[in-house]
């Protein structure tokens, strides 16, 4: 409800604020018309114990009016002042606190700053580790095919060595035996004219097995003698009806093979043991290489007497899962 001003008698509204005297009269006066800015007179209405009463009211003199406060000694001023004293004492207080917010806060970002350059030197150094890791890995593999290639030369030198040897099995050990005399008998039970010139040399050599007499080692001056030698043998077994040759004096279950290097010897086993289990039903030995075919029958898509030889190489690499892989060469 508007009311009027008990002085200028307009309208009291929110463009033109007043108060309203607290004593007898109770009547209303602009701020402008009592000499107070609205921001005193807004005071006088939020504060509870400050009250306003109107000259008239406090001196029952009707010609001036004029503002006081219901406490004692207490003025519209030093209130405001108190208050903006107040509210600079909040803010100092407020500004510490941020202050000290602010130096936790630059603490944590320093902090925080301090373990992104570890983490970042940590990272590089994972990075550059990185990097060495896959270098010895490439280093690695690169050592690995040298020791390979290097391996498969020794193993073919190994063999080379041995290619004008025979190897014969299952002579038994004699006491202050000869062994050239023993070589003699066996090349003339097999019908072949060999001198001691053709001979390099002739000795035992150790066997795998302790229940089987050493075998002998034959080494000739030609490997063209060696292939006489094993292909007269090949010959005198095959007469046999039982593929064994017996010779009177000397052994009744002699086999003469190639002489292979002790990996050789190894792969060979092991090749065995593949056509024992793939039901392959011939491997033998050529020249320091082993081949292995199916059966008689078995022409491998190309021609009966074809023959398929096993990779060295292949078998012994994946022999240790249980398995024995090949890859098969026609020939």
């Amino acid at each position: 409800m508007s009311t009027t001003c008990a002085s200028c008698t307009t309208l009291i509204n929110k463009k033109s604020p007043g108060v309203q005297c607290d004593g007898f009269c109770a009547a209303s006066y602009h701020a402008k018309c009592i000499g107070l800015t609205i921001d005193q007179v807004n005071l006088i209405k939020d504060c509870r114990n400050t009250t306003w009463m109107c000259d008239k009211c406090r001196n029952n003199d009707s010609s001036e009016t004029g503002l006081h406060l219901t406490s004692p000694g207490t003025t519209i001023e030093s209130k405001m002042q108190q208050q903006i004293l107040n509210f600079m004492q909040d803010i100092k207080c407020e500004v510490k606190e941020l202050r000290g917010t602010q130096a936790d806060l630059i603490k944590s970002i320093t902090f925080c700053t301090d373990k992104i350059s570890d983490f970042e030197s940590t990272l590089k150094s994972f990075n550059d580790q990185i990097k060495n890791i896959e270098k010895l890995k490439t280093d690695n593999q690169y050592l690995t095919k040298n020791v390979q290639s290097l391996n498969k030369k020794v193993s073919d030198l190994e063999q080379f060595s041995r290619m004008n040897n025979i190897e014969i099995q299952g002579v038994p050990d004699k006491k202050n035996e000869d062994i050239y005399k023993i070589i003699d008998t066996i090349h003339k039970s097999l019908g072949i004219q060999i001198t001691s010139s053709m001979i390099d040399s002739a000795h035992r050599v150790a066997s795998f097995s302790s229940n089987k007499p050493k075998n002998i080692v034959v080494k000739y001056t030609t490997r063209r003698i060696r292939d006489d030698i094993l292909s007269a043998a090949k010959v005198k077994r095959m007469a046999s009806t039982s593929r064994i040759i017996n010779i009177e004096g000397i052994s009744n279950n002699l086999f003469i093979v190639e002489h292979l290097s002790p990996g050789n010897k190894s792969l060979y086993k092991k090749t065995r043991d593949f056509a024992t289990s793939n039901n392959y039903k011939f491997v033998w030995v050529k020249n320091g290489s082993i081949l292995i075919r199916k059966d008689e029958g078995s022409n491998d898509g190309a021609r009966r007497d074809k023959f398929i030889q096993v990779v060295l190489e292949r078998v012994e690499e994946r022999s240790t899962k249980n398995r024995f892989p090949i890859q098969l060469h026609r020939c």
